[in-house]
C-alpha cells in the first residue's frame, strides 16, 4: 500500500511504461507497467531496485562462457562498478594480472570493451 501510495500521479496503466517511485526509504525503485490484450486488462508490473547490486550468478557466468573463479571473480566485481585498477588493489595482484584476465574475459564473452562486457554481465544477472 505504502508502494502504490507513492506512485506519482499522472501514471495511468497502459499508458506510461516507466516510472520512478520515491519516498520508499533511501532506494528509489522503477515501475514497468504493460497492458495485455485481454478480456480482464490484465497488466503485468515489474519493479527494479536500482540499489539492487546482487550481480550475475557466479555458476550461471561459469557455466555460460567457460571462466576461471579468477575471471569470475574479476566479472561480477566489474559488474558491481569497481574500476580494474581497484579490484588488483584490493586483491592485492598485479595490473597486469588484472589485464591478462580481462583480456581472456572479453574473449570468452566475445566483447571487445569494459562497457560492454559489463552491460552484458547486467543483462544475464537476471538468470539463475
Amino acid at each position: 500500500r505504502r508502494l502504490i501510495a507513492n506512485v506519482p500521479g499522472n501514471f495511468s496503466p497502459g499508458t506510461l511504461s516507466w516510472v520512478v517511485i520515491r519516498g520508499m526509504g533511501d532506494r528509489p525503485l522503477i515501475l514497468n507497467e504493460k497492458g495485455i490484450a485481454t478480456p480482464d486488462a490484465t497488466s503485468i508490473v515489474a519493479l527494479l531496485d536500482r540499489e539492487n547490486r546482487s550481480g550475475p550468478n557466479p555458476q550461471t557466468l561459469q557455466r555460460m562462457f567457460g571462466l576461471t573463479s579468477a575471471e569470475t571473480q574479476l566479472a561480477l566485481r566489474l559488474a558491481q562498478g569497481d574500476a580494474p585498477l581497484e579490484i588488483a588493489r584490493k586483491r592485492r595482484l598485479s595490473r597486469t594480472t588484472i589485464r591478462s584476465q580481462l583480456a581472456s574475459l572479453f574473449a570468452k564473452t566475445e566483447t571487445r570493451r569494459q562497457a560492454e562486457l559489463v552491460a552484458l554481465l547486467g543483462r544475464i544477472c537476471v538468470l539463475p
